[in-house]
């Protein structure tokens, strides 16, 4: 049977996807070993190795996570699998789908956040690449996972539709910063109940946190910018920054705008 074009691009996509996480991994695996060989002969390496393999990781992490959503390999809790009536397993996937597509939207929202804030920074790698640059890996690969679950959610265009617009929700939810006090107990007992049916686990964990930020009026993408910061490149210097930004509660109008004093703590951290 002959490939549509549709399937073409399906396909180069695949290879794409997966010809990058090798890479990535090839890699991050040859770094450290040029750098241990090169020791003993007065400290030769890759210079800025550290910061490469960094970025590395950020992007195994990521395309890892894209293609476990491909192939449904997420990890999920033992609950999901007692389901035995298939329309209650079609509702149960549906449902768990369209929650999980609804947190990996705004997580990718979230993460184009940093990237907006790292390109503010202008930070370069070593090889004279933008740091920022490699970072679009987070939202770039947050937003294809929404997109996959969405689309998986159910066979019929009715199913997938209503999982895109759950998409669309979250957004709408997030524009009213007022009702986060009034609203949050119940999307927690949404995510969680999408977990127990089929949802993966590192939705519930993110979701839980985007819903709580949201209850206090935290501006998620400053708290992320700074947890992402202290992992990857300041480890041990500037926790004051992330509990400044834990600590802005109504720093703006809606929970998912940068807080400006935090960008202002997060510079002063740099010189």
């Amino acid at each position: 049977m002959p490939r549509t074009a549709t399937s073409r691009v399906v396909i180069a996509f695949h290879w794409i996807e997966g010809a990058l996480l090798v890479a990535a991994f090839f890699v991050s695996m040859i770094l450290p070993l040029v750098d241990a060989i090169g020791r003993p002969f007065g400290g030769a390496g890759v210079p800025g190795s550290a910061s490469y393999r960094a970025q590395l990781t950020l992007w195994l992490a990521f395309l890892g996570g894209l293609l476990a959503t491909r192939e449904r390999r997420h990890l999920t809790l033992s609950t999901s699998e007692a389901i035995g009536h298939a329309k209650v397993r079609d509702v149960a996937r549906l449902f768990s789908s369209a929650i999980a597509a609804a947190v990996c939207a705004v997580l990718a929202f979230s993460a184009f956040g940093v990237v907006v804030a790292d390109r503010q920074q202008g930070d370069v790698l070593t090889i004279g690449l933008p740091v920022w640059m490699s970072e679009c890996v987070m939202p770039l690969t947050l937003a294809l996972i929404a997109i996959r679950l969405a689309w998986g959610a159910s066979d019929r265009w009715m199913g997938r539709a209503a999982a895109f617009a759950t998409i669309g929700v979250a957004f709408g939810i997030g524009l009213v910063p007022a009702a986060g006090h009034a609203i949050f107990l119940p999307l927690l007992a949404l995510i969680l109940l999408a977990a127990l049916v089929g949802a993966p686990v590192f939705v519930a964990m993110g979701g839980v946190a985007l819903v709580l930020f949201f209850k206090d009026a935290v501006p998620v993408s400053s708290v992320t910018a700074e947890i992402y910061r202290n992992r990857t490149r300041r480890p041990g210097s500037s926790a004051s920054s992330a509990l400044c930004s834990a600590g802005c509660r109504g720093a703006s109008r809606s929970w998912w705008r940068p807080c400006a004093r935090c960008s202002q703590r997060s510079r002063a951290d740099r010189v």
